[in-house]
């Protein structure tokens, strides 16, 4: 049998490859089509293939990856390197990675880039590789794993090459959580080559040559080892884009922000919404022959630090329609005073009218009593129209009788949104359920009809055909952390349709002098007359509505702004496509192309009210100008929503390397060093599985915040080495002694983590069920410093300890286990097996978040509850110590540095010991 002559079958595959199906590929894995060139992309009529070379470029093997994702290799074959042909041309560092995809996505970044065929290389492979690369700089990259493989693998080839080249070799990962490099180059459009090589550089690990006795040299050759780097510091915000807005409204945005003293996008982002609420349902925007924006709607979250002086930018910005509502209040209280008066005197009449005719002894008597009953009860008043342009923390049941009775259209900006979020997650709900119905029709221009509003006992309909609603909510991360981490919320479309943003907080550098200017009264002036024109016309259009039945007023794209439009949505919709950097984000890319049509019609209103033309405003085309700016805004805003929402997401795996920090600091002398096993079994919150575990503890190592230990035999066991700084009180999203340039990037995560200065317990209601346990870490207390050193002999001292201990440690994260939501009572009680007895699926009974002034606690149905059956009882009876013994409350507690240890002499009668409490 003839060999196989590979080269010829390359170049055949190659041939074959059509633009057609380069096209679809590239898409797929989404790199471009010259990269995949390089790498002799082909199609052998089932798969597409990919040819793998040795040393002198010879292809030896070619691989295959079919188009459901499922991968092959052609059967004779011997497995080498994915080279590029560009190799040689190509400067700077040689990345190793796993596989033609993740070189097609290096080569489409420019990156010099060669791939291996697994996660270890035999030494053929090795000697391979070494002769490609010769003597250029070497980078292992490995893949972010849930069981280490992909560390382990990059780690074992970057030893076996150094010694193999008698050199230091390097590996390094990609950010979490991306798995690989592919992913994350997809998943982030706009990072450069350069910036992808300088984030690899602070990841890099290097890999000694072995000494002349064959033994590897420890990294660093003894020195300490380097500081940790802080968490999520390559999450920074896009600056929000200013100077394309039309100039009354960028002024008015550059002037807030410079009184006030806050990043330019929190007023840029209300800016808009208040555009939204003053133009209400009067207004809609035609986008194509075929479909229409039915409203001019925009939501916006925006995620800002307690002291971001939220309240004076929404002020600022929303002075114009305070002082509108204030001018009028006078006039609403005398037409309201006079309704009142009317429909008492007719209600009464009517009803007496009616009561008559019931009595009446002939028909004619009846019907003439009935008529003029009728007649009575038609002459009653309608509700004045309170003159209010929007509300704050509402419910929505009150949300649905506000926009009926503003006319169909209201507006929520609120400067405190958690009471607000809470109503939109249903926390006030006996089913727990979202409350986000009214949103969703508002924003849709649905029908708007709800029957039973409020909590009163006589029937009560609202219904309005074309409500519209405008939302800006100012809120601190947590809240926003809690918003975007309700899946039930992204499935109704709710979560699409906003915009999420967290600006850059300015606290800690707004220095005050005696000479700052106010803001400049002909930039004010010029935007609170924008909003009241625009909100006198919206008044003028629903008046008539109402009375002619007319329809909202359609706006227009010019024909030039139409052929923008379409060029954005069908780039969009191409992006979403499987492999692409938008295939896991289709709901709110699918309605980009719609918000910045809305965004483009309320800056077009603007323009007209600033030129007080607003009555020319159906009449005049949408110009191509406003369609770029407000697809640039729009840009801007799907980047930072989707960054907000990876931001948030990676803040639940941050989450929980906090709590293994936080615990291993509390007992310094024996968990330095922690085991798979022994962190498991601390049952920490949100660390319930091993592939967890393992993810968790992958993020501390490529942080630096663990090192893993080799394994020596068969032992199943993983081991890390916690690094000292874990123990000196540093917190895991601030820099270290040895962090220099990186410390200002972390300002941002430092923000969200904790609140900028915020209580844990803020930190803790992200996630009940994976609330953080890193009180010495957030209070900066010592390792093992006891949390309470009041003077001895004092029971408030226990008392306070206790409450320290139930705030510390949510009672869910004590229990573990499965539970799951049953009803609403006392705040929502929750059933699951019990951790003490086991078995059951609701033999336990445990009550997280109580509506009364109650603890958390607990009870299991079958053997009774430990002490209380509050959060501290429950670690007690789990840990195996007896709970009826005396002080075994104070002695736990001060084995978890709680407390102070007590003299079992008590110096005088009054003074107990712990054993006596």
């Amino acid at each position: 049998m003839s060999e196989r002559n590979w080269n010829e079958e390359a170049t055949r595959y190659e041939t074959a490859l059509d633009d057609e199906r380069a096209e679809q590929l590239a898409q797929k894995l989404g790199v471009d089509i010259n990269a995949l060139r390089e790498i002799r992309a082909g199609w052998d009529g089932e798969a597409f293939a990919f040819p793998e070379v040795d040393e002198t470029g010879s292809v030896v093997g070619i691989g295959r990856r079919f188009r459901t994702g499922a991968k092959g290799f052609h059967g004779g074959g011997s497995r080498g390197l994915v080279v590029p042909t560009a190799l040689a041309e190509a400067s700077g560092p040689v990345l190793v990675v796993e596989g033609p995809s993740d070189v097609a996505a290096a080569r489409s970044r420019e990156i010099a880039s060669v791939g291996r065929s697994g996660k270890s290389l035999g030494r053929e492979w090795l000697r391979r590789l070494a002769a490609v690369v010769e003597a250029r700089e070497i980078l292992i990259i490995g893949e972010n794993d849930a069981n280490g493989a992909g560390q382990e693998g990059a780690a074992a080839t970057a030893r076996d090459l150094a010694a193999l080249r008698r050199k230091p070799v390097a590996w390094s990962l990609p950010p979490s959580p991306h798995n690989d490099l592919r992913e994350w180059l997809t998943a982030d459009r706009d990072v450069t080559g350069a910036e992808v090589l300088a984030y690899l550089e602070t990841q890099r690990t290097d890999e000694l040559p072995p000494d002349e006795d064959g033994t590897a040299t420890a990294k660093g050759n003894g020195s300490p080892p380097p500081a940790p780097r802080p968490f999520g510091l390559s999450s920074t915000a896009e600056p929000f884009p200013v100077d394309v807005l039309p100039e009354p409204i960028a002024a008015l945005v550059r002037e807030v922000s410079r009184v006030v003293q806050v990043d330019p996008t929190t007023p840029a982002l209300i800016a808009t919404t208040a555009l939204s609420a003053v133009a209400g349902n009067a207004f809609r925007v035609r986008v194509s022959r075929s479909h229409v924006e039915p409203s001019l709607s925009r939501y916006i979250f925006c995620g800002q630090c307690s002291g971001s002086r939220k309240s004076g930018t929404k002020c600022r910005v929303c002075g114009p329609l305070d002082q509108w509502a204030h001018e009028r209040a006078t006039d609403y209280a005398e037409k309201a005073r006079a309704a009142a008066s009317d429909t008492a005197v007719w209600s009464k009449r009517a009803d007496r009218l009616a009561t008559q005719a019931a009595a009446a002894k002939s028909d004619a008597e009846t019907d003439r009593l009935r008529k003029e009953s009728e007649e009575a009860r038609a002459r009653i008043p309608p509700v004045p129209r309170p003159p209010t342009p929007y509300v704050g923390d509402v419910t929505s049941e009150a949300l649905t009788r506000e926009l009926v009775l503003q006319g169909g259209a209201t507006a929520v900006l609120c400067s405190d949104a958690r009471g607000l979020i809470d109503n939109i997650l249903g926390r006030y709900r006996k089913d727990g359920g979202a409350s986000d119905e009214v949103y969703l029709k508002a924003h849709g221009g649905d029908r708007l009809d709800r029957l039973r509003v409020g909590s009163g006992q006589e029937s009560e309909r609202v219904s309005h055909p074309n409500p519209a609603l405008a939302l800006c909510a100012l809120v601190q991360p947590d809240k926003l952390a809690e918003l975007v981490n309700r899946s039930d919320l992204l499935e109704s479309g709710f979560l699409a349709r906003c915009t999420l943003a967290m600006p850059p907080s300015m606290v800690g550098t707004r220095f005050e002098r005696e000479d700052e200017a106010p803001p400049d009264p002909g930039t004010m002036a010029s935007w609170g007359a924008i909003l009241v024109i625009i909100y006198n016309e919206r008044w003028r259009i629903v008046d008539a509505s109402e009375v002619a039945g007319t329809e909202p007023i359609e706006l227009a794209l010019s024909g030039e702004a139409r052929a923008l439009r379409l060029a954005f949505a069908n780039e969009l919709e191409a992006r979403q496509a499987d492999g692409r950097d938008l295939a896991g984000f289709r709901g709110f890319a699918s309605k980009a192309a719609g918000e910045a049509a809305r965004l483009a019609a309320l800056l077009h209103l603007a323009e007209m009210a600033h030129r007080e033309r607003i009555g020319e405003a159906a009449s005049i085309p949408i110009s191509a100008d406003l369609w770029r700016t407000a697809e640039a805004c729009q840009r801007w805003a799907l980047t930072e929503t989707l960054r907000v929402i990876r931001r948030l997401s990676a803040q639940t795996h941050e989450r929980r390397a906090a709590n293994v920090l936080a615990w291993a600091a509390r007992d310094p002398a024996t968990r330095s060093q922690l085991t798979d096993r022994r962190i498991l079994a601390a049952r920490l919150p949100g660390i319930d599985t091993k592939p967890r575990l393992l993810d968790v503890m992958s993020q501390l190592e490529a942080l630096g915040w663990v090192t893993r230990q080799e394994q020596a035999g068969q032992r199943r066991s993983v081991r890390w080495e916690v690094h000292p700084t874990a123990f000196s009180g540093c917190r895991p999203w601030e820099p270290g002694p040895a962090e220099s340039a990186e410390s200002a990037e972390s300002a941002d995560s430092a923000d969200l983590l904790s609140g900028s200065g915020a209580k844990q317990d803020e930190l803790s209601r992200l996630d009940n069920r994976e609330s953080a346990d890193s009180a010495d870490l957030l209070s900066g207390s010592g390792a093992g410093a006891p949390k309470y050193r009041a003077q001895p002999g004092r029971l408030d001292e226990l008392t306070a300890a206790i409450d320290a201990y139930r705030e510390d440690h949510p009672i869910v994260g004590v229990l573990g286990g499965d539970l799951h939501r049953t009803s609403g009572t006392n705040g929502g009680e929750w059933h699951g097996p019990c951790p003490r007895c086991g078995g059951g699926d609701d033999r336990l009974r445990a009550w997280p978040t109580p509506a009364t002034d109650d603890y958390p606690r607990a009870t299991c149905r079958q053997c009774g509850h430990p002490g209380t059956g509050d959060a501290l009882d429950w670690a007690i009876a789990l840990s195996g110590v007896d709970a009826s013994e005396p002080g075994a409350r104070a002695r736990y507690l001060a084995i978890e540095g709680y407390l102070m240890s007590r003299s079992t002499n008590p110096k005088s009668s009054h003074e107990q010991t712990w054993s006596d409490l």
